[in-house]
């Protein structure tokens, strides 16, 4: 056998090259396990990232529609209240410019009290409908 240097470096160089040819398939399968991992994290992260989306915009609807709900909720008690001051007001007017000859004040004694009281009535209606209930 020829053992100059220059077949000594030949021979090592195929035995390192021969070394590493067999390192190759693994050094694959680990690169293409690692890819196919990468892969599935971003698959995942963007389906969250969708899920999140999507979640905002149901929430933005819902808030929207809490809005209306709200608002619908304070229409009704501002007519309710408006009716129901209304029909005091109106009262009250009927029992003070009533003449004399209606005997509305004997019917009923003194119309102060029942002012008072519708009066006192609206002012409970105010404060228990107010926007004290949706904060």
């Amino acid at each position: 056998m020829d053992m100059t240097p220059l077949h000594v470096a030949r021979s090592t160089q195929q035995r390192l090259n021969a070394n590493l040819e067999a390192r190759v398939p693994s050094a694959r399968a680990s690169l293409n396990f690692a890819n196919r991992e990468l892969q599935n994290e971003v698959a995942l992260r963007e389906a969250a990232e969708d899920a999140l989306r999507l979640s905002r915009n149901e929430l933005a609807l819902l808030s929207q529609q809490l809005i209306q709900a709200q608002e619908k909720e304070r229409r009704r008690i501002s007519q309710e209240l408006h009716d129901s001051v209304g029909q005091s007001l109106s009262a009250i007017k009927f029992h003070s410019s009533a003449p004399p000859s209606c005997n509305v004040q004997n019917r009923h004694g003194d119309a102060r009290p029942w002012c008072s009281e519708r009066l006192d009535e609206c002012a409970k209606r105010s404060r228990t409908s107010g926007p004290s209930r949706w904060t």
